[in-house]
């Protein structure tokens, strides 16, 4: 009813308020509501208005949640008894008033404006080169338009986790020491199976 009540009443030009402002409504309360918050609550926010849940006592926090505006980390408070409430106050006092900053610089066109859109193709004709037996180099012809960096996410041949590496060039070197190994110790243990069913079969030659 408290919600519906500002609604109605509260935010409107007779009762001073003004396009082009912030709103924001503050709910204080010390107990569980006895109607459904989240109607009355959706109305306000659809409305533009910003909210912030007091809870004193015996207050339900999973109801302040759902009245507040998000982040629930600025938005919802809740306080052992109204004695204390006077803890609260510096730091409500200053997220309401960063939030209305926000508010008023976002009404008015102010804030940062959003990057443009725009498609990015992959970079193309992938070439390894320089292969040891501790690196290789990996080179590709560059992405068009405005590409900063490149993310490469390698696999190692003998399992675990992949890794990765960042590179703002066309190309980038990649350690295959474990590789290397492991491709040796497979080739090796193919060797040593291929002997073995050799001498299995071929004993008596």
């Amino acid at each position: 009813l408290a919600l519906t009540f500002i609604l109605e009443n509260s935010f409107k030009a007779e009762s001073g308020s003004r396009p082009g402002v912030p709103k924001i409504g503050i709910l204080i309360t010390d107990g569980k509501s006895q109607d459904d918050v989240i109607p009355p609550a959706r109305s306000l926010k659809d409305a533009g208005i910003e909210l912030f849940a007091i809870g004193v006592k015996n207050a339900d926090e999973n109801e302040l949640k759902a009245i507040a505006s998000p982040p629930e980390e600025t938005h919802v408070y809740n306080v052992a008894d109204f004695s204390v409430m006077s803890d609260i106050v510096e730091g409500l006092t200053k997220a309401l008033c960063d939030r209305v900053d926000q508010l008023d610089k976002k009404i008015k066109g102010e804030g940062e404006p959003s990057p443009p859109v725009t498609s990015i193709a992959p970079p193309r004709d992938l070439v390894t080169s320089e292969i040891t037996a501790r690196s290789f180099r990996v080179r590709w012809t560059h992405a068009p338009g405005q590409v900063e960096k490149y993310r490469v996410v390698y696999y190692p041949a003998s399992g675990g986790q992949p890794e990765e590496k960042v590179s703002g060039l066309y190309y980038i070197f990649i350690s295959t020491i474990n590789v290397y190994f492991f491709h040796i110790y497979i080739i090796v243990a193919m060797i040593l199976k291929f002997l073995t069913l050799f001498y299995m079969y071929y004993h008596n030659f």
